[in-house]
């Protein structure tokens, strides 16, 4: 969500200069913009999904196979608060029930969800 990625946005460093442990540049901003511009809610979901998993990748060094491992990792190792921790799992089980589920078609509080 937008609120989960503004709380983790606030934990890195040097955000005008964002860059990842391998000095990867990546413009937190403009995806943030692409994530608040979009329409659909399946494109929403997989968007913050991919932008919250390179974020705790890049920024905070977390490695996982996926958004759920990273943030365990990340949560572990306390770089991420266990607040955010819980938002950030409540994207990786919404995107996942959205993608998953036959019976899940929309996201039930796109508002919430952004």
């Amino acid at each position: 969500s937008w609120r989960a990625s503004e709380r983790l946005r606030q934990q890195a460093e040097n955000l005008s200069r964002l860059r990842g442990s391998g000095g990867q540049r990546y413009d937190f901003e403009q995806q943030l913009a692409a994530i608040r511009a979009t329409r659909n809610d399946y494109e929403l979901a997989v968007r913050c999904y991919k932008h919250l998993e390179t974020t705790l990748k890049l920024f905070f060094g977390a490695k996982g196979r996926n958004l759920q491992g990273r943030i365990d990792v990340a949560e572990r190792s306390g770089a991420v608060a266990p607040a955010v921790a819980d938002e950030l799992r409540f994207v990786a089980n919404v995107t996942s029930d959205l993608v998953s589920k036959h019976t899940v078609h929309a996201l039930r509080d796109r508002e919430y969800f952004r």
